[in-house]
């Protein structure tokens, strides 16, 4: 990934001391997985409305249908804490509670299906169908192709299109 330099000055926050740096990033796959799943979830406080977003595409960001056998996937998530979790070897020790070690399991038994953090630019697209479930009153709704509001999103991920993300580049910690 090409970065620059956005500060020659080192900054520090808390203990942690680094450089600020412009980074280009878009959404690819991570892995050699031919198949891709973005997962997302929403929240409205003044709602106290929750919604998740879902979507499987091919290694290219093509919609794809959700089929029954798929054992070799990887799937992304732009929720750090998700993925650290989900991928701890302890069955014990972490918050996640019965439903997150069931989750952790059944990706254990999809064959070579992986879970990868990314940041939240490179999952506009389920963050939309995320938002999307949050406000309708359907328990889901399945979508064979994009929804209007979703597809720009999925073309610029197809275009490879790139945006800005600041990263704190870690030199070291005190």
């Amino acid at each position: 990934m090409e970065t620059r330099r956005v500060f020659a000055k080192s900054i520090q926050l808390g203990s942690i001391q680094g450089n600020l740096v412009d980074r280009k990033i878009k959404w690819q796959r991570q892995t050699n997985s031919t198949i891709v799943l973005n997962v997302d979830g929403a929240f409205t406080g003044n709602h106290s409305t929750a919604g998740r977003g879902a979507v499987l595409r091919d290694h290219k960001g093509n919609w794809m249908e959700a089929t029954k056998g798929i054992l070799d996937m990887e799937i992304q998530s732009d929720s750090k804490e998700l993925t650290k979790c989900l991928n701890e070897n302890s069955r014990g020790g972490n918050n996640m509670g019965q439903l997150g070690i069931k989750c952790r399991d059944l990706i254990r038994k999809s064959g070579n299906s992986s879970l990868v953090h990314i940041f939240r630019e490179q999952n506009t697209v389920v963050d939309y169908l995320a938002k999307h479930g949050c406000n309708s009153r359907e328990i889901m709704t399945l979508f064979v192709s994009p929804p209007p509001g979703c597809i720009n999103f999925v073309y610029n991920d197809q275009l490879g299109a790139v945006c800005d993300r600041l990263i704190l580049e870690t030199l070291f910690c005190l």
